[in-house]
């Protein structure tokens, strides 16, 4: 059919990117074969390395499309238009869980923010300790940080104090570790408004 071939040309573009990227890499360490006198075999291996870690991580046309779709829409905070996508996201994100967690991480966390700005705070909850679980898998505190900011926005849009304030110190914390102290100043002014509140 006319999207099998689409999709056969976009897959056929994706491998040229990948093998030019491998040629790229080759030439890098071809010259540092001269200058350092590295073993031919090594230059081959790495390359091979790297054409096979681009091509495991590239997203697929499909895949990019509805990623896409869903930045353009939490731009727009068009929350009930991510909701009607969250079954294809979802299946997208299931599929990318081992290749692409910073992408399975960034779809939960779209869809969890969109639950939070339809006031379904529960389910919010859900897809945001996932996003926090991630980070922490990932050992990316900035995105750590960003998850407890996400919760303790939730909890207190529940009234439920204690935990967001929980949540906040540590996002206070990590923010501070990373110097990110635009970060501090949200986090900060939000306990602020709670202590203000209680």
């Amino acid at each position: 059919s006319l999207q099998a071939t689409s999709n056969m040309a976009v897959q056929r573009v994706s491998m040229l990117e990948t093998f030019l990227a491998t040629i790229m890499v080759m030439a890098v360490f071809r010259t540092a074969y001269v200058l350092a006198r590295v073993d031919v075999i090594m230059t081959v291996a790495l390359g091979i390395v790297v054409s096979l870690w681009l091509w495991r991580t590239a997203l697929s046309a499909d895949h990019e499309r509805l990623w896409k779709t869903l930045e353009t829409l939490a731009k727009a905070k068009n929350w009930r238009g991510i909701l009607a996508l969250e079954d294809k996201a979802m299946d997208v994100a299931t599929a990318l869980r081992k290749s692409r967690p910073d992408v399975v991480e960034a779809i939960c966390c779209t869809i969890g923010s969109s639950y939070q700005g339809t006031g379904h705070f529960e389910r919010a909850i859900a897809l945001h300790k996932q996003c926090k679980e991630m980070a922490a898998e990932a050992k990316n505190k900035a995105r750590l940080a960003n998850a407890c900011d996400n919760l303790a926005a939730c909890y207190m849009s529940m009234h439920q104090t204690i935990l967001a304030v929980e949540l906040l110190k540590e996002s206070k914390l990590i923010n501070e570790e990373l110097g990110n102290w635009v970060g501090v100043s949200a986090t900060c002014s939000n306990l602020g408004a709670i202590y203000f509140s209680m």
